[in-house]
């Protein structure tokens, strides 16, 4: 199903539609989870990793992305994006974060799904 969701999500932003950019916005659409029913949750820990678990059967996985997907652009995009949170960035600075987010985006886009993500049980147990 995650690997169906995603390839619809790709065709999308192909076809020209435009939608949020965000990992949580996704999981939310694809699954019908919320942070407001309460059975989606959020731990910020600094990575880009979702674990899912079915209560049904107790079958889990654990989806991590691998930032290097992103290419070089999405390096010098970190990097910028600190100065870009701390309202510390020129105009000029402003546009090339512009440009390597959607450069970036577009490496991601065009990448096999086995290059953007590690696929494995989780360690933790369902909460």
């Amino acid at each position: 199903m995650c690997q169906t969701g995603i390839q619809n999500l790709i065709r999308q932003f192909r076809a020209g539609r435009t939608f949020v950019y965000c990992g949580v916005d996704g999981i939310q659409v694809l699954t019908g989870c919320t942070l407001g029913k309460g059975n989606l949750i959020h731990k910020d820990l600094g990575k880009t990793a979702f674990s899912f678990y079915r209560t049904t059967d107790g079958k889990a996985l654990r989806a991590v992305f691998h930032r290097e997907a992103m290419g070089p652009e999405g390096h010098e995009l970190r990097d910028l994006m600190k100065k870009v949170f701390a309202g510390t960035t020129t105009e000029q600075e402003q546009q090339q974060a512009k440009t390597l987010k959607l450069k970036a985006r577009q490496r991601v886009f065009e990448a096999p799904l086995t290059d953007l993500l590690t696929v494995a049980q989780p360690k933790a147990l369902a909460p």
